[in-house]
């Protein structure tokens, strides 16, 4: 049976969703890239906030509505963050999906090769691997490592310790497994570490992030990146550790706010002052360092003023990139007596606020670069590509009109021209 997978939502999905079309076809199955030649689609769902719930929602029922009008004879399971919340309301409303598969389930999904079903739903929630099958399903130049599922943070606006359980990192040992087996992947030029909160992984295990940073020295990725960090977990060991393992200086921060009162009221667990001396260490220590964050904004304790602190903030221009989001009321938060109290309208307003001024800083960041070289990891052959400053995805491109650059290589690139968040540059071969 051939078997297709539609993933929605984060890096950690698509990591999820890797390992199991490892194991599907390591059962007896085999992946295709036409949706409509499966015997068997698995739609992987993001559930974090609202926007993410209503395009998983309407991708199932795109899926399930094309599959009648087409005559297929092919079973459907959903699988991911949404089952996990609403597994039961779901199966109510769109009856015509076969399957509907938690994170937990993951360890069994072989079955669906098998009997067509995922008999015990698993016990917990999350799901940590093992990653032994993982199959590449974006670019194989750069590939993502999940180290931990989970969070035991209290953040009051977020939903992911109820959707993925409390802390699980992996260990050490496991990790350095997968570390062995994509290390003789010789097309991965970029290794990127993930979870839901990076600098807390180990925690839990009696490990620690510098423990993974030393082990992830002996490897010689060309690149390798930290996402997902927080402020509280930047000191001078793990600043050391970035700098003795060879790890990108690019240093991706979600802050969500900068004044006091809204980050009391999200239980985020630090003050403006801790944020600015961190910032300040990763400076010194790193002159060239990328600096990258996200902030909510109409957070209900956001008033007018509180977030004209958030602006001037911003305005200091600390952050080469950075993404703002209006806050989306979640009724699972721990933060759901709150309510919702600052208008869409208002919302709106004032995420274009800030991203104008990040526009504008941004512009003269990428200017200052224009006339120096890098390398650049070709996306796209003869089209674009990325210098280490840019994270896949989520950050800028080097834009080029070359065909001697090939997709997954590194090719030395002379950076020409700059927009606001992009790069012009001339291949240098």
């Amino acid at each position: 049976m051939k078997f297709h997978i539609v993933t929605l939502g984060c890096d950690k999905n698509l990591v999820d969703s890797e390992e199991i079309a490892g194991r599907l076809e390591k059962a007896g199955m085999h992946l295709t890239s036409q949706w409509d030649e499966a015997g068997l689609l698995l739609i992987n769902t993001c559930a974090f906030i609202d926007a993410a719930k209503e395009e998983s929602i309407e991708t199932i029922l795109e899926y399930v509505q094309l599959r009648k009008e087409r005559g297929l004879n092919m079973l459907i399971a959903v699988i991911g963050c949404l089952p996990e919340i609403h597994k039961k309301e779901l199966a109510q409303e769109i009856p015509e999906v076969d399957e509907w598969i938690t994170p937990s389930g993951y360890d069994e999904i072989e079955k669906l090769a098998v009997q067509g079903t995922v008999i015990s739903p698993g016990a917990g929630k999350g799901f940590i691997g093992p990653f032994t099958q993982r199959v590449p399903l974006d670019k194989a130049h750069f590939r993502y490592l999940k180290i931990s599922d989970g969070c035991d943070l209290p953040c009051s606006y977020c939903t992911i310790p109820r959707i993925r359980g409390p802390l699980k990192s992996r260990t050490l040992e496991d990790i350095k497994e997968e570390l062995d087996r994509l290390s003789q992947d010789k097309r991965i030029k970029e290794l990127i570490l993930v979870s839901q909160s990076t600098s807390f992984y180990g925690r839990d295990n009696g490990s620690s992030l510098q423990k993974l940073l030393a082990l992830l020295g002996r490897y010689d990725f060309f690149w390798k990146r930290l996402l997902y960090l927080d402020i509280r977990g930047i000191d001078e060991d793990f600043l050391k550790a970035v700098a003795d393992n060879g790890i990108l200086p690019y240093f991706d921060i979600p802050l969500q706010h900068a004044n006091d009162e809204v980050l009391s009221a999200m239980k985020r667990g630090y003050t403006r002052k801790e944020i600015l001396s961190k910032l300040d260490m990763i400076k010194k220590m790193f002159s060239e360092a990328v600096l990258r964050t996200t902030f909510i904004v109409g957070f209900p304790a956001e008033s007018e003023a509180r977030f004209r602190d958030l602006v001037t903030f911003v305005e200091k221009g600390y952050f080469d990139k950075m993404g703002a989001f209006a806050y989306s009321y979640q009724e699972l938060s721990p933060g759901a007596s709150l309510g919702d109290t600052v208008a869409g309208h208002v919302k709106e307003e004032r995420v274009e606020e800030i991203m104008t001024l990040q526009r504008e800083v941004s512009a003269q960041k990428m200017a200052a670069l224009v006339g120096k070289e890098f390398d650049c990891l070709v996306d796209y052959t003869g089209e674009e590509g990325r210098i280490w400053c840019d994270a896949p995805d989520v950050d800028g491109v080097v834009f080029f009109n070359d065909n001697r650059a090939v997709e997954g290589e590194l090719v030395p690139v002379r950076i020409t021209g700059s927009y606001e968040y992009d790069l012009e540059g001339e291949i240098k071969l």
